[in-house]
């Protein structure tokens, strides 16, 4: 574990925060740990804004501009987190980052073709058709299905 601090610290040292973003970025898309990339996609935004790097989503001393550009950023960042879960196949992790978009249609034509291998995976992609209403009448079928 220390190798990857010592590797950011490098990072950082030869080309600043946005290289040790960079390295972050690509850490976490090469072990596909999704949330992690997520979190480090806008740490990056929000470093270029020279706002702290965790905390409140927004703050009072954005001008218009800049809440757009970080607006954008969550934007994007949401979209391709959610399309790497719907591609690894995994339709509840991409749920969360799509849902905090407002965007249902990757999910629903994820949950249309979906195949389930497991009463695990069932459950939970029936939780996010069904239940959360994304696509209710896969979501029912699907219960039938895996439930009878």
């Amino acid at each position: 574990m220390s190798d990857i601090f010592d590797l950011l610290e490098e990072s950082a040292i030869q080309g600043g925060s946005e290289a040790a973003f960079d390295f972050l970025v690509k850490r976490f898309r090469q072990e596909k740990n999704y949330p992690l990339l997520f979190d480090a996609l806008l740490m990056k935004k929000r470093d270029q804004l020279g706002l702290p790097l965790v905390g409140a989503q927004s703050s009072p001393d954005l001008n218009e501009v800049q809440r757009q550009d970080y607006e954008r950023a969550y934007l994007v960042a949401a979209r391709e987190v959610g399309d790497l879960f719907l591609r690894e196949g995994d339709i509840a992790g991409a749920w969360p980052y799509f849902q905090a978009i407002g965007e249902q249609k990757p999910i629903a034509d994820a949950v249309e073709t979906c195949e389930l291998n497991s009463m695990e995976e069932a459950d939970a992609v029936i939780e996010v058709a069904f239940a959360q209403g994304v696509h209710p009448r896969r979501g029912f079928q699907l219960i039938l299905e895996h439930r009878g």
